[in-house]
């Protein structure tokens, strides 16, 4: 538990310290922080209660933005050990074309500290602006 506290401290704090690298106006950033419980991810449940952190660097461009973020999961409670710290980088571009929103990606999924194998993920995602707001998206 002890080292979980640690990463998650670091974790905080080399998020806070990015507000400042990125004062510019030209960039955005957001930074999320959040506990959830039960977290299922395609499937597999990730572990009882997790401690989740996000920052997102974007910038616009006259075609749509262009997005780097940092994402990390940990594990937290008695049951933490049982499952694996999850580390992934995305790179992405997202716009809208007509009444059709899309973002295209791809991630780096890490396991610090763990035997499981880092991956990449290849995602596009599209969304119609429409009533009922039908989506469609693929992981490759």
């Amino acid at each position: 538990m002890r080292l979980t506290s640690l990463s998650v401290l670091i974790s905080v704090t080399a998020f806070a310290g990015c507000a400042e690298a990125v004062a510019n106006e030209a960039l955005e950033l957001e930074v999320s922080a959040g506990v959830s419980t039960l977290l299922i991810d395609r499937g597999e449940s990730l572990a009882t209660t997790n401690n989740e952190l996000g920052l997102t660097i974007s910038r616009k461009t006259s075609v749509g933005d262009v997005y780097a973020s940092l994402y990390r999961i940990t594990p937290l409670g008695g049951d933490a050990r049982a499952f694996d710290e999850e580390v992934d980088y995305t790179i992405g571009f997202r716009g809208a074309f007509a009444d059709v929103e899309y973002d295209l990606s791809a991630n780096y999924l890490t396991f610090p500290g763990s035997a499981e194998e880092t991956s990449l993920e290849i995602a596009t995602e599209f969304a119609w602006n429409h009533k009922l707001n039908p989506g469609f998206a693929t992981f490759v």
